[in-house]
């Protein structure tokens, strides 16, 4: 404490020494130098204190304590404190006692010797206010000492209090989160927010010890202050009343001083203890409520996640997937469109049940048919329309649980149970950071993809579907890549290659500042620096992988521009040849023979001027005819792929550039690595987790969805088959019974018609026949009237007679067939009537009446009758007419069949090809030939109609004899069926109604071969494990397989050298072998298998047909050898994709057997409620539907039977009567056409002939002496020409030998003039000349050729009016 002052300087003075002893007085003890004793006093005090006391006031407790109370010790410092008043009660004793001994020696006790006693008052009235200042200090130190003893404990209590609060508050939010189910269901920012509350609490408490401290330290200091002020106050009053020196004043306040300071040090002491005592306790509070929220929050991850699993599974069994309502309402919906179906189908069975004789109609029973089958196909589509929505339900809830399973797995990542994730978003935002710099630009940019992949990395990252192992491994890879190249400069520099470095990336920014034509010179520098830099040693193995790469893509880029260049100048060299060849218009096909016969060498070679010129000529003939189109050098053509120049330069840039980086950034990649193989690790447990507790839930689910969809699709197709079936088997009766009663009104009418058509037919055919024959006649007539000659004439005639013969006899063939066909009528109805007796009987299951006879058609089907188009009505065709049909379409067919149609050598047909050829026939005329055809026709004609007679007898025969239905009834026969209207005849009952009905609506059997097997399992077999002996063995052969074919090879190069085709024969050897050792194909070569990631990536319905072709193109190896083969990678493929199918067949198998075992009894969900609504046709309705159409057909069949029979036997008799009368009539009007085919035809066609003859051999008479004329005419006047042209020649002549006699020009000029005058004579004369010869070369012929054209037009031939034949007119011509 600092002294009082005295004086101002002295005051000041003292006061710095007394601060000056004060902090000498806290390191060690304070030594007094005096004469007085009064240290030696002091000294002895602590004799009176007690060793306990002596040790509180001069040693300071030590730290520490067991109790655990951090307020234990407070209580040992205010014991402490009371011991300190205690010790200075005796030291105000022991000073009273040294007062006393000062006395003893004071010098103003001399004056009382003397006397002095206004100085003893005075002095006594100093001492006492000396003593009563001294006293009053000591007064208000006690009283000071007594309140702050009173803060401290008022401040402890509340310290104790606040920190008992506190921890009860932090204790009450650890109770909160010890608590199971309440910290499971709440999030993370919950956890996290109780740190925070738990937080803020802790720094309240640290904060009320800290706010206890500084409140101890205000307590002292407020001591400090006020003891202060009470020691300057006492020591001015001692000062002021003057009985002590100040150096005895200023001592005895020293020892207060030093008193006071002593005990503030120590309590000073004793509060930093404390305080550090509080403050480590409170240090241990938090450290221990961060264990415990730790702790809780480890709990926490783990309660959610277990919850996660839980909750998983709780939605995986709830209704959602095991019975989802989408199901139920898609069932439900089923069931009711089910049932309006079936009331449908009901009440189109009620239109069949309402058929009868009347109404009955193939027609509508097919539109029934059709209605059944519409039904059935709206079923079908109904039952396929559920089984797809099944399925894509299906689908949809797989993919929902897939995507369930996916929430659980990034659920389970964000709770961190099974291994904390590592945070890689600070790896990302470094990298970001890295790549946003500014300072690094211009270095990111020259140091190739490095941005690009920084960047790459940075997004795989922060990506979601990191916990993915595609991802997850390209983050890895691409972090390697990036890595591998980060010590390549330490190791250049090591080995002094440090330049290599350099010199590729300034190659490498040539690169990349280059064009396109300036790319390739420099990739072979690129290639080499590679090369080099991938054969140092010392570096990452992956930087030298990664190299000697980019080295291979360089090169493969030089090669690809090498042979580009090759094909540029081919291209060239083509394109000038080509201009070369255009220019001299040669032909580049006779190099060859130019090469075989060379030219002499002074023929190549010309002058230069001309060469020159010829070249010039060349050129400009070339500009002016042909235009080329310039060619471009092969650099300008180079195939060079820019983008993968690009990518090596990025990627060897990336690699060498990564050394450039700084370490901390290395570092950060480096722990970014390590992130990943901790995510990883995360990745991998949480896999493991997700795949146990979820794979088995989800494929249980699909097995269960599939297996109610198989048994509901299998119940719902076998009623679909049982309803269709039963419908068809009725609709085939019904249908049945109207094509047996449509076939029978059908055979009726046709029956009638077929009668009435063959009579009309046999008149028709007779009409037409005989139209036919009268035209003959006709025919022969009219070449009898324009015969061309007397020979033609006879034959013609003799034809005609032959002819009206012909046509009597058929008059007689015509009566007799069609009184035959008109007495089958009555036959073929009654004949009907019996066959459909017994159809009927037999669609219903009757025996017909036991005396009716069997009809004469087979008991076939009505469809097969149908289709053959049979009628049981036996026609016979006219002899005659059938004969003549026979013989023409018997010729056309053979005609068309043979290919006859073309002409034999002598250009027309083939006489062989006739059926009725017979030697020498080619002789005869084509009257002949007709006549004799005619006669083979007839005979023909005769013995066929012979042969049906005589079958038509037989059958008449077989007719007499009939076999009755008797025979048909048996002893099985015990019931009989009477129509209710007619009641004509007696059926026996073979099958009941209720029996035919029960067969109708019977399911449909099953097939063996329809059943599909349930699939086996395939067997694995292990492959052999060979011995070292037999391993070394297979090397050694295998090293031996691989230097014969390098041997082989060495021999092929070789040989490549002499003759490529020899090469050729080599290699095509070597493709054609095949390697023992080769690993057998265990799946279909034409399957492509998909990576595991790839199917993932499917949804449901792509994933299950995927898997289904997987399955199906798989081969299994059953041989161990073939096993054998398989290398470990194989093998373990192999027996992994088994393993899978093996599953799949099971699964399979499984559902089919179960499928079976359901497959008579209805499909029920998982609350066992009915899927699908079981219908069937109503049994008793069919029953009364057949019982009613049964009356109705064979009582009206009966009915109309016996009025139809009386109806066509009065209609054959008249038809009889009319055949009669005609026949008479047509036989009176045909006796007297022979005797009018003589007078009319034949004579008068006869003098015809006669006057042709004579008229042509007059006019050729008369047109050979004209054409004498003319010749002779002509003759005349060409020689008259000649001797005309011979005088002007000689006259010429003549005129020429005068010319050298002329001795003038005058002379000469009158010799010109002659010959001139002579010539211009005789051009006229020739003129004249030749208009007379053209006269008798183009006028004079034609007069005489127009003479024969108008001959021929006068000859007019029948056609035109006239009376020649057209044979007369050419013979003319």
């Amino acid at each position: 404490l600092p002294l009082p002052s005295i004086t101002l300087g002295m005051a000041t003075e003292r006061k710095a020494r007394a601060e000056t002893g004060l902090l000498e007085a806290l390191s060690k003890p304070r030594v007094f130098h005096n004469k007085s004793g009064y240290g030696k006093a002091q000294s002895s005090t602590s004799l009176l204190l007690s060793p306990e006391d002596e040790d509180d006031m001069n040693n300071m407790p030590e730290p520490g304590g067991a109790s655990g109370d951090p307020f234990s010790k407070t209580k040992v410092d205010l014991k402490l404190a009371a011991r300190q008043r205690k010790a200075l009660r005796i030291r105000e004793q022991q000073k009273e006692i040294e007062e006393v001994a000062i006395l003893q020696s004071d010098p103003m006790k001399e004056a009382v010797k003397f006397k002095f006693e206004k100085l003893e008052r005075k002095m006594d009235e100093k001492r006492i206010k000396h003593d009563k200042a001294y006293k009053e200090y000591r007064k208000q130190l006690r009283a000071l000492s007594d309140d702050i003893e009173l803060l401290y404990v008022k401040e402890a209590d509340s310290i104790k209090e606040n920190l008992s609060a506190t921890d009860s508050e932090i204790q009450g939010i650890f109770d909160e989160l010890n608590k199971d189910a309440i910290l499971e269901m709440q999030p993370l920012e919950y956890v996290e927010g109780m740190w925070g509350k738990i937080d803020d609490l802790l720094k309240r408490r640290t904060g009320e010890v800290v706010h206890f401290g500084d409140n101890l330290e205000s307590f002292e200091r407020t001591r400090s202050d006020t003891l202060a002020r009470y020691l300057r106050e006492m020591v001015d009053e001692m000062v002021n009343t003057a009985l002590k020196l100040p150096q005895e004043i200023e001592r005895v306040a020293e020892i207060e001083s030093f008193e006071l300071n002593s005990v503030i040090t120590g309590n000073r002491r004793a509060h930093a203890e404390l305080m550090a005592r509080m403050e480590k306790e409170d240090i241990m509070e938090q450290v221990t409520a961060r264990e415990k929220w730790e702790k809780r929050m480890a709990d926490w991850r783990q309660l959610r996640h277990d919850r996660g699993i839980r909750e998983f599974h709780s939605d995986i069994t709830a209704d959602n997937f095991m019975n989802p309502p989408d199901r139920v309402a898609l069932f439900e919906s089923f069931k009711k469109d089910q049932k309006v179906r079936h009331e449908e189908r009901c009440q189109i069975l009620k239109k069949l049940g309402d058929l009868r004789n009347n109404t009955l109609a193939s027609e509508l029973v097919n539109d029934v048919r059709q209605e059944f089958n519409k039904m059935n196909k709206v079923e079908v589509e109904a039952i396929k329309n559920l089984y797809e929505q099944l399925t894509a339900l299906k689908h949809a809830k797989h993919d929902e649980a897939e995507q369930r399973r996916e929430d659980l797995r990034h659920e389970l990542h964000n709770y961190g149970a099974l291994h904390l994730e590592p945070d890689v978003s600070y790896f990302a935002s470094c990298i970001d950071d890295v790549v946003n710099s500014p300072e690094l630009e211009e270095f990111l940019r020259k140091s190739g993809g490095l941005k690009a992949e920084l960047v790459k990395i940075s997004k795989m990252i922060r990506d979601p579907d990191l916990i993915y192992v595609k991802l997850l491994d390209a983050a890895v890879e691409s972090l390697t890549v990036v890595q591998c190249g980060k010590d390549l400069e330490i190791v250049l520099e090591k080995q002094g290659k440090s330049s290599l470095r350099k010199t590729t990336q300034d190659t490498l920014e040539r690169l990349r500042k280059a064009t396109k034509s300036e790319v390739l010179p420099i990739l072979p520098i690129l290639k080499e620096q590679c090369t080099a830099l991938a054969l140092v040693n010392g570096i990452d193995l992956l930087l030298k992988k990664e190299l000697a790469l980019a080295a291979d893509g360089i090169q493969e880029l030089i090669t690809t521009a090498e042979h580009s260049k090759q094909d540029g100048e081919n291209l060239n060299t083509t394109s000038k040849s080509r201009t070369n060849t255009a220019a001299t218009g040669e032909d580049p096909n006779a190099t060859a023979a130019t090469s075989a016969d060379p030219t002499p060498p002074a023929a190549s070679f010309k002058a230069p001027s001309e060469a020159g010129k010829s070249n010039r000529s060349n050129r400009s003939s070339r500009r002016r005819s042909v235009s080329v189109a310039p060619s471009k050098g092969w650099e300008d053509n180079v195939d060079i792929d820019m983008l993968q120049v690009r990518a090596i330069q990025k990627k060897v840039g990336l690699l060498l550039a990564c050394c450039d980086l700084s370490d901390e950034f290395k570092e950060i990649l480096a722990q970014a690595l390590l992130g990943m193989a901790d995510k990883r690790i995360c990745n991998e447990r949480i896999d493991e987790a997700v795949k146990q507790e979820c794979s088995g839930p989800i494929e249980q689910r699909d097995y269960e969805q599939e297996s109610l969809i198989d048994w509901a699709e299998a119940t719902l197709s076998t009623q679909s088959q049982v309803l269709e079936k039963g419908a068809e088997r009725i609709c085939s009766f019904y249908h049945g019974v109207a094509l047996s009663l449509e076939y029978h009104r059908k055979k009726e009418i046709d029956i009638d018609d077929v009668a009435a058509e063959t009579m009309f037919n046999h008149k028709e055919d007779f009409r037409l026949a005989n139209d036919v024959r009268e035209g003959d006649v006709d025919h022969a007539l009219d070449r009898l009237r324009h015969a061309a000659d007397e020979k033609e004439l006879e034959l013609n005639f003799a034809k005609a007679l032959r002819l009206l013969d012909l046509i009597e006899s058929e008059y007689r063939v015509y009566h007799s067939t069609a009184t035959y066909a008109a007495e089958k009528h009555p036959v073929a109805a009654e004949d009907e009537h019996r066959h459909f007796t017994f159809m009927l009987c037999n669609k219903f299951g009757l025996v017909p009446p036991k005396d009716m006879i069997f009809p004469t058609e087979p008991l076939q089907d009505i469809d097969e009758n149908r289709k053959k188009k049979t009628l049981s009505v036996t026609t016979i065709e006219p002899v005659a007419e059938g004969a003549e049909e026979e013989k023409k379409e018997g010729g056309a067919t053979g005609d068309e069949k043979d290919g006859n149609d073309a002409p034999d050598a002598d250009g027309g047909e083939n006489p062989a090809d006739d059926e009725f050829y017979e030697e020498g026939d080619e002789n005869l005329s084509e009257e002949e030939l007709a006549e004799k055809r005619a006669k083979q026709a007839e005979e023909k004609a005769a013995k066929e109609r012979e042969a049906e007679l005589e079958a038509q007898r037989e059958a008449e025969r077989l007719a007499a004899e009939p076999r009755t239905a008797a025979e048909l009834w048996g002893d099985d026969i015990a019931d009989g069926f009477k129509t209710d209207a007619t009641g004509y005849y007696d059926y026996g009952v073979k099958f009941s109604v209720n029996f035919m009905t029960d067969q109708f609506l019977a399911p449909p059997p099953k097939e063996a071969e329809d059943e599909e097997v349930p699939p086996e399992q395939f067997v694995l077999l292990t492959r052999t494990v060979k011995t070292p002996e037999e391993l070394e063995r297979e090397e050694e052969e295998r090293l031996a397989a691989e230097q014969a074919a390098l041997e082989e090879a060495a021999k092929a190069a070789k040989a490549a050298k002499k003759g490529k085709k020899k090469a050729e024969v080599v290699e095509v050897e070597e493709e054609e072998e095949e390697d023992p050792n080769k690993e057998p194909e265990f799946f279909d070569p034409d399957f492509t298998r998909k990576t595991e990631e790839e199917v993932l990536s499917m949804n449901e319905e792509e994933r299950s047909a995927y898997i289904d072709a997987h399955d199906r193109a798989f081969l299994p190896l059953n041989e161990q050898e073939e096993i054998d083969k398989l290398g470990d990678e194989s093998y373990a493929v192999y027996a992994q994709a088994l393993e899978e199918i093996n599953v799949r067949r099971a699964i399979k198998k499984r559902i089919m057997l179960e499928a079976k075992e359901k497959l008579n009894s209805t499909p029920q969900d998982k609350d066992g409620n009915y899927c699908v609504e079981i219908t069937e046709l109503p049994n008793e309705t069919v029953v009364s539907y057949i019982c009613k159409i049964r009356e109705s057909l064979f009582g009206v069949m009966e009915d109309e039977s016996q009025k139809r029979r009386k109806t066509i036997e009065d209609l054959c008799e008249e038809r009889k009567e009319d055949l009669t009368e005609e026949l008479e009539e047509r036989l009176r009007l045909h006796w007297p056409r022979k005797g009018r085919t003589e007078v009319k035809f034949r004579q008068p066609r006869e003098g015809e002939l006669i006057s042709h003859r004579q008229k042509s051999a007059r006019f050729l008479r008369q047109f050979y002496k004209r054409l004498a004329d003319q010749e002779n005419n002509f003759l005349a006047l060409l020689q008259e020409v000649n001797e005309h042209a011979d005088e002007f020649v000689s006259n010429v002549e003549s005129l020429g030998s005068t010319l050298k006699d002329q001795g003038s020009l005058a002379a000469l000029q009158g010799v010109e003039m002659k010959c001139k005058k002579l010539l211009s004579m005789f051009r006229p004369e020739c003129e004249d000349y030749l208009e007379m010869l053209n006269l008798f070369v183009g006028q004079e012929p034609s007069k005489l050729a127009s003479t024969i054209s108008e001959l021929l037009r006068l000859t007019k031939t029948f056609q035109n009016g006239g009376d020649y034949d057209q044979k007369e007119g050419d013979d003319l011509k």
